[in-house]
């Protein structure tokens, strides 16, 4: 009897970096960037394409390399049903802090963050974040230096990789495309030398959305879309 092999891409089951084939065309373009950002220059990725095409699949696989090979804390987010910017900003710095929980040197961040944090889940292996609303709202105006005094104390890392995976729902409004935009300029012009690589995944629909809610968003991405 003939063996059918199922194919490692499904629709919802993204597949693991030591199983991932293909795409070495687009991976090699976004990952000669990865020394300019380990100098300290941002750089911003926008991964196109529809449902089950293997977004996260690929956003995974690039997250490891920038692990694995460029020395980063990576913080993945799954944005689904986000809807809000505080929801998202309160994600990412969740993940970061559970990435970097048990480097030595994570002592000091925790120490610095210790009102806004607390341990959850069984012996408290996962690290909640709950800033206060005006807390939140300073980091929100602010987001590109916050993350810049945390990577400040990483110590033998070399930078900061978030992917933002599914950016769909917050296409919706001008909200996002706006904050974002200042942010991404925040980075390039007022800080300074910063390691950081940003990746948002989402439909091709929603990208040109957000283009038209601010034609200046598009300008700041190196865009690949999966066929």
């Amino acid at each position: 009897m003939e063996m059918i092999k199922e194919s490692l891409f499904q629709p919802g089951q993204p597949v693991s970096p030591d199983r991932f084939k293909g795409r070495e065309d687009i991976i090699n373009e976004i990952i000669k960037y990865f020394p300019s950002i380990n100098s300290g220059n941002p750089h911003h990725f926008f991964i196109l394409g529809k449902r089950g095409m293997g977004k996260t699949s690929l956003a995974n696989f690039i997250s490891d390399i920038a692990y694995k090979n460029f020395s980063m804390i990576t913080a993945h987010i799954m944005n689904d049903g986000v809807h809000s910017i505080d929801e998202l900003i309160t994600q990412i710095i969740e993940r970061i802090l559970n990435s970097i929980k048990s480097e030595k040197w994570s002592k000091k961040i925790f120490d610095l963050l210790k009102d806004n944090i607390e341990s959850v889940g069984i012996g408290g292996l996962n690290i909640k974040f709950k800033p206060s609303d005006d807390e939140l709202k300073n980091i929100k105006d602010n987001f590109a230096f916050y993350l810049s005094d945390l990577i400040k104390n990483f110590q033998g890392k070399y930078g900061l990789f978030i992917v933002i995976d599914d950016i769909n729902d917050l296409s919706d409004t001008p909200e996002f495309a706006n904050w974002y935009k200042s942010f991404a300029d925040t980075l390039a012009t007022s800080i300074g030398n910063i390691p950081i690589g940003i990746m948002l995944t989402g439909y091709s629909e929603k990208f040109n959305k957000l283009y038209e809610q601010n034609q200046s968003f598009t300008r700041i991405f190196h865009i690949h879309e999966l066929k």
